[in-house]
């Protein structure tokens, strides 16, 4: 788990986004921000679940600052 966490923060995005079969949803994330009202993301404490941030961020969801 460890070793893709920093395999994934040191490799260039094209190859981060390959890793994941399928993208989906991301829309809705894009909406609640675009709302200026932020949302609340709920995930499932399964695998290698930090990666998510990393994916979100390739996605150009990132946190205020």
């Amino acid at each position: 788990m460890l070793c893709d966490y920093f395999y994934c923060s040191l490799a260039p995005s094209e190859k981060i986004r390959g890793l994941v079969q399928e993208w989906r949803g991301f829309e809705h994330i894009a909406a609640a921000r675009k709302r200026g009202k932020g949302g609340l993301l709920i995930t499932a404490h399964l695998g290698n679940w930090e990666l998510g941030g990393i994916l979100l961020a390739l996605e150009g969801s990132r946190s205020p600052s």
